[in-house]
């Protein structure tokens, strides 16, 4: 069973001025669904504390809910802090910004630029609407198996953290159960944001765990300088029969394009090592991972592409004759 933590964020919460009866029925609500709650922590509005206690309570339990700081005040700092947390810039969801402004309107009230805050979510979030009031809600909901390794103080293990990732793979091959492996294709990422990227785990740590997903195919950053050297994993690990790697040849982060001679060089790499008709070329992830987050300019966007496109001919030339 997964493991959950409360955090209950409000000064008025941390000194007794108001009672916490949202953490109470979130507990009853958690034990009804099968979650082992484990921790529950009240933190006052204070950044820095906000920021520990967070950063505790990712490296301890698997769910981390939050409760307040989510109103329009300058006090209201959940939003900032879970973003820091996790390594992500706050964005202006269009839609929750349009719930709210409907909210004012049908009251019949002028919408300050302070409630415009409330639509801010950490990047790539999942947006939760309120049906009750003006404050939403968000999930952050990371697929990425790595992207959690560093981020605890003080940082878990290999072991540990081999534990932490084979829970996740156990859970996201019951949610694919019965569906075609060929339709599925699974996205191994270290996170897009800019930064050195120096925590991230090895794929030599992880390999076994990620072929373990019931997917077709294994899409891996291999572009990029923290990555590109790995390759040499697939010298000693096996892909599986009838499965596909598309490693990325063109990487999203940087402004420079790839010559094409690069990208086949890449994909004739990976094809001497685990045969030429079990790789595909790929980017190390999406160029934007939010319609208002792009990481290069669209016009650098289209001339990787076309690079991928045509270091890819070449590729097939030099390998199918």
């Amino acid at each position: 069973m997964p493991n959950a933590e409360i955090v209950s964020i409000g000064s008025e919460l941390l000194l007794g001025q108001i009672v916490d009866t949202n953490s109470a029925w979130m507990a009853r609500r958690l034990t009804d669904i099968g979650v082992d709650l484990y921790y529950k922590t009240i933190v006052g509005d204070n950044p820095d504390r906000m920021q520990s206690v967070i950063d505790r309570a990712l490296g301890r339990s698997d769910i981390v809910i939050t409760g307040g700081g989510l109103g329009p005040t300058q006090d209201d700092l959940t939003r900032q802090t879970i973003a820091d947390a996790t390594g992500r810039k706050l964005v202006r969801d269009p839609a929750l910004l349009e719930d709210i402004e409907q909210r004012f309107r049908r009251r019949g009230f002028i919408m300050t630029p302070n409630n415009e805050r409330q639509a801010d979510i950490p990047e790539g979030a999942i947006p939760v609407h309120n049906p009750n009031g003006t404050a939403p809600s968000f999930i952050v909901d990371d697929p990425r198996v790595v992207t959690q390794y560093g981020v605890p103080d003080p940082a878990p293990t290999i072991e540990e953290y081999r534990k932490f990732a084979t829970l996740r793979v156990d859970a996201l091959n019951h949610a694919l159960e019965g569906l075609p492996q060929d339709r599925i294709r699974y996205h191994l990422c270290w996170g897009s944001w800019h930064g050195p990227h120096t925590t991230d785990v090895p794929l030599r740590d992880i390999v076994d765990i990620i072929l373990r997903v019931n997917a077709g195919a294994y899409c891996i950053e291999a572009a990029n300088p923290r990555h590109a050297h790995e390759w040499e994993v697939w010298e000693n690990t096996k892909l599986p029969d009838g499965k596909c790697l598309i490693p990325g040849v063109i990487a999203h982060t940087t402004n420079h394009v790839e010559h094409p001679e690069l990208v086949a060089q890449r994909l004739v790499n990976y094809a001497r090592i685990i045969g030429r008709e079990n790789v595909l070329g790929g980017s190390d992830c999406g160029f934007s991972q939010g319609a208002f987050t792009p990481r290069v300019h669209p016009s650098i966007m289209w001339a990787k592409l076309e690079a991928l496109v045509e270091g890819a001919k070449l590729a097939s030339q030099k390998l199918w004759g």
